[in-house]
């Protein structure tokens, strides 16, 4: 048997944050979990798949995310490019696009929302990835991809919401023996709607809808129904999980669950909020997990704080599987962030959040299973010297789990946005070691708006390793690469990225084509 990743409860993630006042929504970082980042705005506060935010401390951007999936009141995003490290409770901003963000008369553009057909908007991408591996496992491949993304408030004047989200790719594989293989590759990430009439407290919706922190997948098909009042929320939700291997409709594991919200009044200098509630799931109707999860927020202007805790309900399978316990504390995760003063800003975590038994680890016995706690916790500080220099250094240990103790140091140096071009450069260096390797790596970028609607940036790096097991060999690699993004009109973006791997058995080229065009 097996443990598989735990998350943060469903509905903790999926519910929206507490209503906004008359004030415009503020947004906010809520939870970062590997290459995604969660903010706390979605449609209904004018965010859509593929805007561009900024992540901003002390009124300086530090970091850009592109939003890739989007609900009512939360959006998921991944981060462009390197950037100093992105924390819970980080304040962010829209980006406008280059070109846009002002008027000749430099006041910012007022004009309406364009009113589209049935309201809907949406975005239609088109993708080339094409790598050549001289050397490495896998050999070559070619990858054409479309995506197609449509979300409508109101459609057709109705108090109806919808949400799309359709990719294909087809990929082409020259593997090292010469036989070549075809794939496809066919999701569908949202297929939903729902109901929800201006003003009123009530939402519903049904089909595939997007969960962040569904345990073992982001998504689910089924209802979800919410109730809203200005501090306090609750709702809940039935449902199945998409098939692992294809995405498509699978009645083997059902869930439901409940939450419940409060805080304080929306509009008030200090912010407060707190959510607890239980899931349940089954798989092949034995049971597969029950928990429950509590979670609390504060932040002010100079404090970040957020803290999340899952207790595992164990009962027939799994409690003797836990040694008879009837609960298990499954999950801790704190992180705290106090800014000192202007310039100087400190920051501190724990991650305590374990693996857990499901159904299916139960009837796969030949599976290895890892009966043990993944722990780690960080702490690090950042500030900025004059107008342009950004600087961070920060320390991680963890421990427990098949890779053993592992601890790093990153220190981090950016000059953001210098001369008229707005160049940034940005350097890093990571001492990093474990039971199993020790090594460092360094890298860099420098970054230049090109005619106002361009942007070219250079980047770079180099990892050198060092086995702790002389059985096995040192380990060197380097890359460097190129990125070009331009916005065509309003509505095109176009991309291209080229980058040379070596070393460390991996000697390969990459190039990565995109077309976007939003309506």
């Amino acid at each position: 048997m097996r443990f598989r990743p735990t998350a943060l409860a469903l509905l903790l993630a999926a519910a929206p944050a507490l209503a906004q006042g008359a004030e415009a929504p503020s947004l906010r970082v809520t939870y970062v979990t590997g290459g995604s980042v969660y903010v706390g705005s979605g449609a209904d506060e004018g965010l859509d798949t593929g805007d561009r935010l900024e992540v901003v401390r002390d009124e300086v951007p530090v970091a850009v995310l592109t939003v890739t999936e989007v609900s009512q009141h939360r959006s998921r995003c991944a981060a462009d490019g390197e950037a100093v490290e992105i924390q819970v409770g980080d304040a962010v901003r829209l980006a406008p696009a280059a070109g846009e963000a002002e008027t000749a008369s430099g006041q910012e553009d007022a004009s309406p929302r364009e009113r589209r057909p049935l309201d809907l908007r949406g975005r239609v991408g088109l993708r080339y990835l094409y790598v050549d591996r001289t050397s490495g496992i896998g050999g070559g491949y070619r990858q054409p991809a479309l995506d197609l993304r449509l979300e409508g408030r109101d459609v057709g004047g109705a108090p109806i919401g919808l949400a799309v989200d359709v990719r294909a790719r087809r990929t082409y594989r020259r593997p090292e023996d010469g036989k070549s293989t075809e794939e496809n590759r066919n999701r569908v990430y949202r297929l939903a709607a729902w109901w929800a009439k201006p003003g009123e407290p009530l939402r519903i919706g049904v089909g595939r809808q997007f969960a962040p922190s569904l345990a073992v997948v982001s998504l689910f098909d089924g209802l979800y129904a919410e109730y809203r009042k200005e501090r306090w929320g609750a709702g809940g939700f039935l449902g199945t999980e998409p098939d692992p291997s294809d995405w498509g409709y699978s009645s083997d594991v059902r869930d439901f669950g409940a939450f419940y919200e409060y805080g304080n009044a929306p509009a008030s200098q200090r912010r407060w909020t707190v959510t607890a509630g239980a899931v349940s799931s089954t798989q092949d109707g034995e049971i597969n997990r029950d928990f429950l999860f509590v979670q609390g927020r504060y932040d002010d202007r100079k404090l970040s704080a957020y803290l999340a805790q899952e207790i595992d309900v164990n009962r027939g399978w799994r409690k003797d599987a836990e040694s008879g316990d009837s609960f298990t504390s499954t999950s801790t995760f704190a992180s705290l962030r106090y800014r000192i003063e202007e310039r100087l800003t400190i920051r501190a975590g724990f991650d305590d959040r374990r693996s857990v038994r499901l159904y299916r680890d139960l009837v796969t016995p030949e599976t290895d299973f890892d009966d043990a706690y993944r722990q780690g916790y960080w702490a690090g500080a950042e500030g900025k010297a004059g107008g342009h220099l950004r600087w961070g250094l920060d320390g991680r240990r963890s421990s427990g789990g098949a890779a053993g103790d592992a601890d790093s140091v990153t220190a981090t140096l950016g000059a953001l946005r210098l001369t008229r071009l707005g160049l940034d450069a940005r350097v890093r260096s990571t001492r990093y070691g474990s039971d199993a390797t020790r090594g460092w790596l360094h890298s860099a970028s420098l970054s230049v708006d090109v005619a106002s609607r361009a942007r070219v940036e250079i980047h770079g790096g180099v990892r050198s390793e060092s086995p702790r097991d002389p059985a096995i060999p040192d380990g060197n690699l380097s890359w460097m690469g190129a990125e070009w993004d331009v916005y065509v009109g309003r509505r095109w973006l176009l991309g291209l990225t080229a980058d040379r791997t070596r070393g460390a058995d991996e000697d390969n080229n990459q190039f990565y084509a995109t077309a976007s065009w939003r309506f």
